[in-house]
This record gives structure tokens, C-alpha cells and sequence, in this order.
């Protein structure tokens, strides 16, 4: 009996990506997509959706047991940034009712999601740049400073001084202070099985993407050019 799939998030590049790879697969079951937007284009690449609430709305969760009676899911393939702490907060309940949530637990997210702990957890395992919270003490320049709790490089900064350094760690601001790593950065994407188990690595070279950059003469105004560029190393 063919499975039904659930690909959340049907708004982002990942469930689209997830989407046309269950396509290019063979996959010969149904594919379902959920998103809070209903122009979102993941959507309508799959066999059927359904506009949920945001996943911080109390609403979220019992409209996608609704949607998993209804469509009758079998596996999950959450992509959201926003919603895999849903799927993952009650990932036992969704496993209980017979339903794979192809994700982590609850608890190794937690780690991943705190820059400090998971620097914590690894230290001693990689080799790892220095990293440390105290302005004061840190005395090796110049240094990247991050936020604890973060994603996409926002509010990252490089630090050439101690008097940057104290500005972007104001304590109004939770930040993580790393030895600065020139030269190319890699990103290492990693397929697990359900057992936590590596089954394939596909490094990446980062790249930077710089939206609205002034367009050349001639082109239309007002529209995003992308400008590709190497990006230096920041730590994890």
C-alpha cells in the first residue's frame, strides 16, 4: 500500500526541494504540503495541501492531527524553521499513532538550536575554534561574535577590537565570542537514518548572496540582483 507523505513548511526552499526529490525518486505514494500562506509554491507542487496556523499559534498542532486523520500520513518530512519544534515537542505522540517524523528528538534540537551548548557538548570531540561569552577575558583578536540563539548570519559580526567587541556584547546580548577563521568556509550537510546512523555527506562551499544590489543600466529597477561571492570561515 502506497504511503502518504506530510512536507511541511511548504513556503521555504526545503519542501520544495524535498518535494521534487520524492518526484525525481520515484516516490509512487500521495505528497501533502502544509504552509501558513496559501501562494506558497510548495503547495502546488504537491498532490493536495492545506493552510495550517503559524506553529506558535495554539491552533497549529491539533489542525495538523486533523490533517494526519484526514490524509491518513504516514511519514513526516518537517522543513520549517518555524514548525520542527512542534513536530519535534510532540514527535512520541505522532509516533504512537504509527506516524515516522523523519527528524531529531526534541532534546538533540535543543543542543543544535544553543550555539554554547552544542559547543559544550563537542568540545574535546572536533577540533573546534576557541570560543567563550566573556568579553573581558577574551583577549585574541580579531574574533567573530554571534548570537547564542541564531540562524542565516544575522546579527554576526567581525570584531577587529576590543572596543567592537564590547559593543556587540552588550549585556542586553546574549553572544557567543570565536576565534576568527579566514580563508573558505565549508558547510557539511549530513543524511542520517532514523537510528541516527550517517549515510551520506555532501560538503559545500558557502557562499555569500547579497540582495538589492543596484541593478546594471538598462536592467529593470527595482528588482534583487544576486552578487555570489566567497565568504570567510566563522567557526560552527
Amino acid at each position: 500500500m502506497a504511503v502518504t507523505v506530510l512536507v511541511s513548511g511548504g513556503g521555504g526552499a526545503a519542501a520544495i526541494s524535498t518535494i521534487k526529490a520524492l518526484r525525481m525518486g520515484g516516490f509512487d505514494g500521495r505528497i501533502v504540503s502544509t504552509d501558513a500562506e496559501r501562494l506558497s509554491a510548495g503547495l502546488y507542487l504537491a498532490d493536495t495541501f492545506r493552510v495550517v496556523p503559524r506553529a506558535k499559534d495554539p491552533a497549529f498542532f491539533p489542525a495538523v492531527l486533523r490533517l494526519i486523520e484526514d490524509e491518513h500520513i504516514g511519514i513526516i518530512f518537517p522543513t520549517s524553521g518555524f514548525d520542527i519544534y512542534e513536530f519535534a515537542r510532540h514527535k512520541p505522540e505522532l509516533e504512537a499513532m504509527g506516524v515516522v517524523v523523519a527528524m531529531s528528538d526534541a532534546d538533540a534540537m535543543a543542543t543544535c538550536e544553543n550555539k554554547w551548548q552544542f559547543y559544550l557538548k563537542t568540545q574535546g570531540v572536533f577540533p573546534l575554534p576557541e570560543t567563550g561569552r566573556d568579553a573581558k577575558a577574551w583577549n585574541r583578536f580579531p574574533c567573530f561574535v554571534k548570537p547564542v540563539f541564531g540562524k542565516g548570519s544575522r546579527d554576526t559580526h567581525h570584531c577587529a577590537t576590543r572596543e567592537e567587541l564590547e559593543f556587540h556584547t552588550l549585556p542586553a546580548r546574549d553572544m557567543l565570542i570565536q576565534e576568527y577563521l579566514p580563508g573558505e568556509e565549508y558547510t557539511v550537510d549530513v543524511l542520517s537514518d532514523l537510528s541516527g546512523a550517517p549515510l551520506l555527506a555532501v560538503p559545500r562551499a558557502e557562499l555569500v548572496r547579497l540582495q538589492h544590489v543596484d541593478p546594471p543600466v538598462g536592467a529593470a529597477r527595482g528588482r534583487a540582483t544576486d552578487v555570489e561571492a566567497p565568504r570567510p570561515a566563522a567557526g560552527p
